[in-house]
């Protein structure tokens, strides 16, 4: 894994920010005393002006900036007969001051100013067609030199690798080179133009830009490229703008080019295809300036029109701020890292942006559902449900999207998700008594199946929520995911186990009304809390105990005001009211603490870090609240725009938050006091591993049609089976079930519907003879004589990801009254039977036709055509025989040939070489070919018939007989000159052979056969392009080994530049 995709940093790496974050605060005297801990942190993420500056209509007629300490210079001035330089410098408190006022020679207006730090002067464009170079502030302004330039000038830009001036004009670039003698500080170097380019006489170039060798200049509507000296040019950028492009940023680190035209739209230009991405519409009237802010990975834009707005990457609104200033904002230039300088007509401000948060993810839509759902020790992703029902996993670590579901229509009823880690399935619970459970192996998600809690489908059993509880939690030092038990709460108030099956789990009357809410805690002993229109709150401890699922009452809490938002952590549960008052009920007493918050903005959503002990609360009004579960508040953040979710990305307390359309983070060292600093340094918490994306592979429509879904109905007690295997014997609690570990084994259970009654220790005991008895016959089945190997038979391709059957667990045997008595018995098979060597057919399979007639003692059926001799007839060697090899065969086919080979006679010395007759072994060689057994016709020894021979037995015969085909096919390219026919037939082949519905095994030989043969060509890229999104990874692997071997296309970026290339 690269560690350029992690936005998260590692531990490591984290540690010695949190040291210096912790001293930082000690010496602002951050780190408070015992007795002011309930101090409140105000953050704000709004822009703040920092410094304003005003000066009459039209007089600022340029602006630059230079130096790290943002030294503002400008010229100024309503007539041409007074023009004045003023300087304005920041000072080491951060203030900006006016420091300098300089006069300037009449007579001219500077038009474009640029600063030359390595120079340390300015170059400015006036309008007399004249370059003036100027010297620094400290130097008194005063100009050093002229030079007249060859054309108008358009923009400037100093290219700092080649230490040049660049200027643009209408059809031309103009390269100026600095201190070219003793005499000349400027001078003019080259020109390029229409006669050395393809710039036309018409086109104006707009803005430059450089980088890596390479010039970049904006031609109208398209974007043109060059090397450095000018003298060659590279490809056109392929795609045009609405209209004439004005402005442009880089963002060099993601290889995109920003650019702004004069409609008020942004383009997005690929750096590594040359092609138009994307293209958003930002402004209402022309785009002024672009920048790109490194730091957040935000884009800035202004306009004429008076806003300044901050983009995604992707092109969603994150900000907007208004300048009410005449002629709207002309220009930005950036002033460290979190401060922009806004230029108008008559006045200039400074701005300083937030640092508090950063994008991390842009789902293109707002989230209803953002959660970190626990894999394991490391192992953990992010459960997002956005507004438009599609869930999505995503990575902690990087953001990037690992997972997506199909859109089903069920979604957008969906009250609570529950997702299972360890077998990766989400329940998803709508109100009905039917809850959707979706696979999220694959991506796109399919619906596994429907779970039914009511035969009749009983309203009353309707599922309100749903809720997974972890047994033992994620920190107890291994990577595999914990056990997990679903719980869902019904309408009629019954909690009850959805997931896993085969555990015993009576249904638990808990609340006297609907269950709404559920919330759960992890740990050895973990517990579970619901919440129920009778407005009390249930807190009940889970254990497990062998195939027993033990729930039992531990605390009851009333809330007299009623409770919309729950959390429940170690020996305490927070709750939000109605009225977005806060409640803090500790646990088993269930004293209250009720806290009043002020102002009661609106709650919508809620997290909650045990860790830490914090819960962060957010709303439609951009206000993040953070507090601790003793009922103080830590910290209030301001962001200004309204928050759909939030959730703590880890232990370490990073926050994310969902603003608008994106989901980004805030870092806990940005707002976390210094006590909770040094928890984090003392937790050390382990970093989650980086997971790369599963891929994407849609399959047939009928995979995501939910009226196909299998609906499996699940009774009271029981929890839900998997397909294609009985449920286990369930009973329902007829006794006291508040009974102490020792009378529980005299606890009397009824089995429902059947009247059977039995005991809980008979129960056990049935269940471990179950086990015992399956793990003799896996014994027995161990020991067994193995049948015969088929060297012959085609693997079987394992085409749907299906849960592997634990036999420890499966019963092999069924119990009297396990199945239904209508149906007829199940006849046994005799183990001769499967001791038997099956004939299989040209397709690798047993017939059924076969299965079903043929008896012991019976005669093999007979062959019908030459294809079935063979596979019908074959033998199967013992397991300790080692199979004769190929190698084998064609050494002894060729000594046995030239034992029968008459001996030449040997030449006189007076015969040339030319008398002595050629032994022709390439007759010999087509020959045995031809006469090979495994062909299913034997032809003509002529090369074509034998070439078509040998297709015709590939398309229907087993992996051995393939790979002696496609032996005999390579020793004939090496021995004879292949027709170009030929040569075409069998590459269209080999590709038919490599495509998807054929068995693994004879995609991987066609594929390694193409290159063995040497039959890939530059049309082929796309089909090998198209495998490098196959699911079998060995087929990736060998798609890349290819590329760059043959092709020399190592990664992403050399690849689609070869496909463009392909098409155009």
């Amino acid at each position: 894994m690269t560690s350029l995709r992690r936005i998260v940093p590692k531990w490591r790496c984290l540690l010695l920010e949190l040291k210096q974050t912790l001293k930082e605060q000690e010496e602002r005297g951050l780190d408070v005393d015992e007795g002011d801990e309930d101090v409140t942190v105000y953050l704000d993420a709004i822009p703040t002006m920092r410094y304003h500056y005003s000066c009459g209509q039209n007089f600022i007629q340029c602006l630059t900036t230079y130096s790290d300490r943002g030294v503002v210079g400008f010229q100024w001035g309503h007539t041409m007969s007074t023009h004045r330089m003023e300087v304005w410098t920041e000072n080491f408190k951060g203030d900006f001051s006016h420091t300098q006022s300089l006069p300037l020679d009449s007579g001219f207006r500077v038009e474009h100013l640029v600063s030359v730090p390595s120079h340390r002067v300015f170059v400015g464009a006036c309008n007399d067609l004249s370059l003036r170079m100027f010297s620094d502030p400290n130097q008194g302004m005063s100009v050093q030199y002229q030079v007249i330039c060859p054309g108008s000038v358009f923009c400037m830009h100093y290219c700092r690798e080649t230490g040049q001036l660049l200027t643009g004009g209408m059809g031309i670039i103009t390269f100026w080179g600095f201190w070219i003698s003793t005499q000349i500080p400027l001078g003019l170097l080259r020109v390029m133009d229409w006669t050395s380019s393809s710039l036309r006489r018409d086109s104006t170039v707009s803005a430059l830009l450089t980088e890596s060798q390479t010039l970049y200049a904006l031609c109208d509507r398209s974007i043109k490229s060059f090397d450095h000296a000018g003298s060659q040019e590279y490809r056109e950028f392929r795609g045009r703008g609405q209209s004439t492009l004005r402005c442009v940023s880089p963002d060099w680190v993601q290889r995109y080019i920003y650019t702004g035209d004069i409609t008020g739209f942004v383009q997005v230009w690929s750096r590594d295809t040359r092609c138009l991405l994307q293209e958003f519409r930002a402004h209402t009237r022309s785009v002024s300036t672009l920048l790109l802010r490194p730091n957040t990975h935000t884009l800035l834009t202004s306009s004429p029109d008076g806003w300044l707005k901050e983009w995604s990457s992707s092109g969603n609104l994150l900000l907007k701020l208004f300048l009410d200033e005449p002629g709207g904002v002309r220009n930005l230039w950036p002033l460290g890292e979190h401060d922009i300088l806004c230029q108008a007509l008559s006045s200039f401000s400074v701005w300083h942006l937030q640092n508090l948060y950063r994008l991390f993810n842009e789902p293109g839509c707002g989230m209803q559902v953002l959660r970190r759902v626990e894999g394991g020790r490391g192992r953990a992703q992010l459960l997002a449900v956005s507004q438009d029902s599609i869930v999505r996993l995503i990575s902690p670590i990087s953001g990037e999207l690992l997972l997506i579901s199909w859109p089903f229509l069920l979604l957008d009823k969906a009250l609570t998700y529950a997702y299972n880690p360890g077998r990766k399935e989400l329940f998803v619970a709508s109100g009905l008594p039917e809850v959707l459970v979706m696979d999220l192996t694959l991506c796109p998600s399919p619906a596994k199946h429907l779970v039914c809690t009511s035969k009749n489908k009983d309203q009353d059993d309707s599922v309100m929520c749903v809720e997974a509880v972890l047994l033992g939690g994620t920190g107890l030092g291994t990577a595999e995911p914990p056990s997990c038990l679903v719980f869902s709460g019904h309408l009629n108030g019954m909690l009850q186990l959805l997931s896993p099956h085969r555990l015993l789990c009576p249904a638990i009357k808990a609340h006297a009304g609907a269950i709404l809410q559920m919330s759960s805690l992890a740990g050895l002993r973990p517990q579970l809390c619901c919440y129920g229109s009778d407005k009390q709150l249930s807190i009940w401890e889970v254990g497990l105990r062998e195939s027993l699922v033990e729930v039992t009452p531990w605390a009851r809490v009333s809330s007299t005001s009623g409770v919309v938002f729950l959390r429940l952590f170690s020996g305490l549960v927070f709750a939000v009211t109605p009225n977005y008052s806060l409640l803090f009920f500790s646990l088993p007493e269930g004293r209250c603490l009720r806290m009043e918050r002020n102002p009661p903005s609106t709650i919508s959503c809620l997290d909650g870090c045990p860790s830490l002990g914090l819960v962060a609360l957010a709303g439609p009004l951009g206000i993040v609240e953070v507090w601790e579960t003793r009922g103080t508040q830590q910290v209030e953040m301001r962001l200004g725009t309204a928050i759909s979710q939030v959730c703590f990305a880890n232990a370490r307390g990073d926050l994310l938050v969902c603003l608008g359309d994106c989901i980004c983070i805030i870092f806990g060292q940005r707002y976390l006091p210094a006590r909770l600093v040094r928890q984090v340094l003392l937790l050390a918490p382990v970093d989650d591993l980086l997971e790369d994306p599963t891929p994407f592979l849609p399959r047939s429509q009928s995979c995501y049609d939910l009226a196909a879904v299998p609906r499996l109905v699940l009774m009271h007690g029981e929890a839900s089976p998997d397909l294609g295997q009985a449920p286990m014997e369930y009973y329902e609690v007829v006794a006291d079930s508040e009974l102490d570990d020792s009378e529980l084994n005299n606890v009397e259970l009824a089995r429902p519907g059947t009247g059977r009654k039995a005991s809980l220790q008979e129960v056990l005991a049935k269940d471990r003879m179950r086990k015992s008895q399956a793990r003799v016959l896996t014994l027995l089945s161990a020991n067994r004589e193995k049948p015969r190997p088929w060297p012959f038979a085609l693997p079987l391709v394992k085409t749907m990801e299906e849960e592997e059957v634990n036999l420890k667990d499966e019963s092999m045997a069924e119990e009297p009254g396990d199945y239904d008595s209508s149906l007829p018995p199940m006849e046994s098979l005799h183990f001769d039977i499967l001791l038997q060597n099956w004939p299989i057919a040209p397709d690798g399979y047993l017939p059924n036709s076969i299965i079903r007639s043929w008896m012991p003692g019976q005669e093999q059926p007979k062959p019908q055509g030459p294809k079935d001799i063979l596979a019908l007839e074959r033998t199967f060697p013992l397991e300790d025989e080692e199979p004769e090899t190929e190698v084998t065969v064609i050494m002894a086919t060729a000594k046995a040939a030239r034992l029968r080979k008459p001996v030449p006679p040997t030449p006189s010395p007076d015969s040339s070489l030319e008398d002595v007759p050629q032994e022709d072994d390439s007759c010999d060689l087509l020959k045995s070919i031809a006469e090979s057994p495994w062909l299913i016709a034997r032809p003509d020894v002529d090369l074509a018939m034998v070439i078509n021979a040998l297709l015709r037995t590939m398309d229907g015969m087993d992996c051995v007989v393939y790979d002696k085909c496609m032996e005999a096919l390579l020793r004939l390219f090496k021995a004879y000159p292949i027709p170009p026919e030929i040569v075409e037939k069998l590459s269209l082949t080999l590709f038919k052979h490599m495509q998807n519905g054929n068995p693994l095994w004879k995609r991987l030989q066609a594929m390694k056969n193409l290159a063995n043969l040497e039959l890939l060509q530059d049309k082929d890229l796309f089909k090998l392009a198209e495998v490098l999104l196959d699911e079998v990874v060995d087929l990736r692997n060998m798609a890349r080994d290819i590329l760059s071997r043959f092709f020399h296309i190592d990664n992403m970026t050399a690849l689609f530049p070869r496909l463009q290339l392909d098409t155009g």
